[in-house]
């Protein structure tokens, strides 16, 4: 989809309110154990707008958002137009699901079915509103997941491997896996600069709309 066919498509679903933006960040971050991704490489994740999920149906059947619990009008009410997907396994997944068509069609694999068909999102979309979100988003869950998933992602990074984190991850040592939730606090400002950019990803997603975004006017 280019980029003019999208803005004329979000605009078919309101604005994001600022108490809507806010909320979402916060879904956002704790939606998922973004704490248990690659360390070295981070996970790449995408906030965007989507009149269907505001619709909460498309083409008459119905979407659910699989990690929100209550009527799709409440969730409509809390994050309006707003989705997220990321990077896994060299696509892209997302927690969206439509209602299969009935019958179901047996050549689309049963893991498939029902999948939720995002649109494909522009180039300039993904640049603005993407991210690469490291595991430190949750700074003592990541040091107590460190035994068990990072140990030699750590180790590289330790062994001078660059990383924008390398400073404070080097500070980590044995004792603060012992006593993450002690030992949080080594890693705060990391945490917070990761969570500003879910933050910061969602303003410049609502100033898609604004003249100083648009490359057309």
């Amino acid at each position: 989809m280019e980029l003019v066919e999208y803005l004329h498509w979000i605009r078919q679903a309101p604005a994001p309110t600022e108490e809507q933006l806010a909320r979402f960040a916060r879904h956002v971050l704790d939606v998922h154990s973004w704490y248990k991704g690659s360390l070295l490489a981070g996970t790449e994740l995408v906030v965007f707008l989507d009149p269907n999920l505001y619709d909460g149906e498309m083409d008459g059947r119905e979407i659910t958002d699989t990690r929100w619990i209550g009527p799709r009008e409440q969730r409509r009410v809390a994050f309006g137009a707003l989705g997220y997907l990321w990077r896994a396994g060299g696509g892209h997944r997302h927690d969206y699901r439509i209602r299969p068509l009935e019958p179901e069609d047996p050549s689309v694999p049963r893991w498939d079915r029902g999948r939720y068909p995002l649109p494909r999102l522009p180039p300039e979309v993904v640049e603005r509103c993407g991210m690469v979100l490291y595991p430190y988003v949750r700074g003592r869950e990541f040091i107590s997941a460190i035994p068990a998933r990072h140990t030699r992602d750590l180790q590289a990074i330790r062994a001078g491997r660059e990383h924008p984190g390398a400073a404070a991850l080097r500070s980590l040592d044995d004792d603060d896996f012992e006593h993450p939730y002690d030992a949080g606090g080594k890693l705060r400002e990391l945490e917070q600069g990761e969570q500003v950019k879910i933050a910061r990803a969602l303003q410049n997603l609502a100033r898609l709309e604004s003249a100083s975004f648009h490359p057309y006017r």
